[in-house]
């Protein structure tokens, strides 16, 4: 067999989904696949059960490694695969049985996206339908706008090109903690020459216990700004569709950073406090904030703050001298 797609499955400690998951790719009406399972080191029985699935499919491929993490993971999965088309589907997550076959109904186009359904923890389920769009790169520069509707955040629903990722050196920065998936999909976006988004739904993206909680990232704003970086590459850096991008992704960073600072230790507010100086410190975000159309209080403190500049940066610089003295103090004892 020589299979048309590879699907990706990185595994880390889900053994209560992984059968819902793998059975749902297994039982896809599109039959030439491969299926990838890349075991992260799960400490759980997730290794045993990727062997069994091994055993009864001729289709599986299961590799073993040391806990890395989700981007190395998916990493791996690219670099062994065998098919000229790659799509990613989390250990957690389900997809419908037409799930491959209205990925692969686009073949000569190099992005596909499809929406996907959102099954929340209490078993509700809200469908994220995406716009349809049949589209060409040139036609993204020539209408910025247009880049509003492409989907360019989560991994689901998304079908890549295989020679377009190893061409190009597209991997998963293994770095990033938060927004690897955005910068991921944008840098291989900035390679393509078509895309398609399709009206189907097929993905099921689902919240769990054990879902990654959101704890606070000191460089949340820098991993954030690289994907901003990336759609300024594609529209360019000096309309209004970029600025607009700018201020949603500075309204997702100010939005994290306070959820973080509620209840936080002195410590971890003055770390949250000298990370909101430096965003507003940022000369697009200066620009951007004219696009703003909340009424939440984050952004207000954020429009009292930008005329400050100046002066919160020399407060800033001396709150980090008087931290840093007093380190030292402790250190030496006195």
């Amino acid at each position: 067999m020589n299979p048309q797609i590879s699907v990706i499955v990185p595994i880390y400690k889900a053994e209560k989904y992984l059968n819902r998951c793998l059975d749902s790719i297994l039982n896809q009406t599109f039959e030439e696949f491969e299926l990838i399972l890349i075991d992260d080191g799960s400490p759980d029985k997730c290794p045993q059960m990727c062997d069994e699935y091994l055993r009864k499919d001729r289709r599986i491929k299961v590799r073993h490694k040391k806990n890395e993490g989700v981007s190395k993971a998916r990493n791996e999965g690219i670099l062994i695969s065998s098919s000229d088309y790659i799509t990613f589907v989390d250990s957690d997550d389900y997809v419908s049985r037409d799930y491959l076959k209205n990925l692969m109904s686009q073949q000569d186009i190099d992005f596909v996206a499809s929406g996907y359904y959102c099954e929340q923890i209490d078993g509700s389920i809200e469908m994220c339908k995406e716009k349809a769009l049949d589209i060409s790169l040139e036609e993204i520069r020539k209408s910025p706008e247009i880049m509003l509707d492409v989907p360019k955040g989560l991994m689901c629903s998304k079908r890549y090109k295989r020679k377009i990722l190893l061409d190009h050196n597209i991997l998963f920065d293994d770095e990033m903690k938060r927004g690897e998936d955005s910068f991921f999909n944008l840098t291989y976006i900035s390679n393509c020459k078509s895309i398609r988004v399709l009206s189907c739904v097929d993905y099921y993206y689902c919240y769990t216990n054990d879902s990654a909680s959101r704890n606070f990232e000191k460089k949340l704003f820098e991993w954030s700004k690289q994907s901003v970086d990336q759609i300024g590459k594609i529209i360019g850096c000096d309309n209004d569709i970029f600025f607009r991008v700018v201020w949603k992704n500075t309204d997702y960073v100010i939005d994290d950073y306070f959820k973080n600072a509620r209840g936080a230790s002195l410590n971890l507010q003055f770390k949250i406090m000298i990370c909101l100086f430096e965003v507003c410190c940022n000369r697009q975000v200066r620009k951007s904030v004219k696009f703003s159309n909340s009424k939440k209080m984050k952004n207000m403190i954020l429009l009292y703050l930008l005329p400050l500049v100046p002066i919160m940066y020399e407060v800033k610089q001396y709150l980090i001298n008087i931290n840093e003295t007093s380190n030292d103090k402790s250190k030496n004892g006195e």
